[in-house]
């Protein structure tokens, strides 16, 4: 099987990963794989995992997603490799598929990372659902994500295929701290992990932090974003001296923090899969989490304390209950690691094997 995956950046955030795990696996089952990406973000660890995998990588031309280049060399590519299929891994490039796909004639996967309340009164939106009509089937990595395409298109073909994870690889890692961090060995610490974007609330969970009112805890914020001067500012005018805004960590790094974090928080408004969810529950890392659908479906009460985002006093309290009961941290933990185990890689690669299977 000849398979085609467009990405714009091969360095990013849970798209771009979970692509990784995917394309290896496939070129592992002998398939020839192929990934065209606008950007390679100088990630020479990953192109020479790919080049020893043979998974192809084409550069494609454009400077930007809209560039009208990128169409022309995606339509030259397609026509002279001639692949059975074409997956869009990322919002931007399904709009790119969904444009070609009528042209080329070649079956279409569009995956969904996302859930109704992302695409909400997005134009863009608008856009990439309407050109969803010529995908051959929708993959949704969660089943929110699923929901949201069961309104748009009820009778097009659907799965719900999990994210996959390289569990005994993020076990081997040291617990050691990640040395940018610079944190007390002794001080127990919160871990937020991902974009600092607004419905991911952070600032909720900051301001929780400042009434927790314990000089012996910390709270790490790993990740970059748009809010970051924002946060910045709220660190600076609470004089909040145990937050940390440690910026991007490498997957090591971030494993790393995981593996001794007091837990891990994550407050959003909306989420599909989260990856650094099942990453932390690989690592026994207790999950804090929102109320919400896809931490419900995923998690559930057993596995992760679930908190009213938008309700300051919520997230104190079960920030307060996760730093000193230890019997829900070890019930939580125990829960979380044996929900995680299912979400192997392996699993993922063979679930997509029979969707690829079923459309060509």
């Amino acid at each position: 099987m000849k398979i085609l995956y467009l990405i714009t950046d091969l360095f990013g955030g849970g798209a771009e990963k979970q692509l990784s795990y995917l394309a290896l696996g496939m070129a592992k089952y002998g398939h020839e794989v192929h990934i065209g990406c606008q950007y390679n973000g100088d990630r020479v660890d990953l192109i020479n995992k790919y080049n020893k995998a043979k998974v192809k990588v084409h550069r494609l031309a454009g400077k930007f997603v809209a560039d009208p280049y990128i169409l022309p060399h995606v339509l030259r590519l397609i026509r002279s490799e001639k692949f059975d299929l074409i997956q869009t891994c990322i919002r931007k490039m399904d709009v790119i598929g969904g444009i070609i796909s009528p042209i080329v004639k070649v079956p279409w996967i569009l995956r969904e990372a996302n859930c109704a309340e992302k695409w909400e009164g997005k134009r863009f939106a608008s856009i990439r659902s309407k050109l969803a009509h010529f995908a051959t089937c929708i993959v949704s990595n969660s089943n929110v994500g699923d929901r949201y395409w069961e309104s748009v298109y009820p009778h097009k073909q659907r799965y719900v295929i999990y994210n996959g994870f390289p569990i005994e690889s993020i076990k081997r890692i040291y617990t050691a701290h990640d040395s940018s961090v610079s944190i007390s060995e002794a001080a127990p610490y919160i871990l937020y992990a991902g974009r600092l974007e607004k419905h991911k609330n952070v600032s909720v969970l900051v301001e929780a932090f400042s009434r927790l009112r314990q000089d012996n805890v910390a709270l790490v914020i790993a990740g970059e974003g748009p809010l970051r001067q924002e946060l910045e500012a709220q660190v600076s005018n609470r004089d909040l001296k145990n937050v940390r805004l440690v910026g991007r960590q490498s997957s090591e790094g971030l494993w790393q923090l995981m593996k001794e974090a007091s837990c891990l928080a994550l407050l959003s408004d909306y989420e599909g899969f989260p990856n650094v969810t099942a990453e932390a529950a690989i690592l026994e890392c207790p999950l804090l989490l929102s109320d919400i659908q896809s931490h419900r479906d995923l998690w559930g009460e057993d596995a992760a304390k679930l908190v009213d985002q938008h309700d300051t006093e919520s997230v104190v309290a079960g920030v307060k209950e996760m730093l000193d009961n230890s019997n829900l941290r070890e019930k939580l933990r125990a829960n979380a690691s044996k929900k995680a185990a299912m979400f192997t890689v392996e699993k993922m690669v063979q679930s997509y094997l029979e969707v690829y299977t079923n459309i060509i």
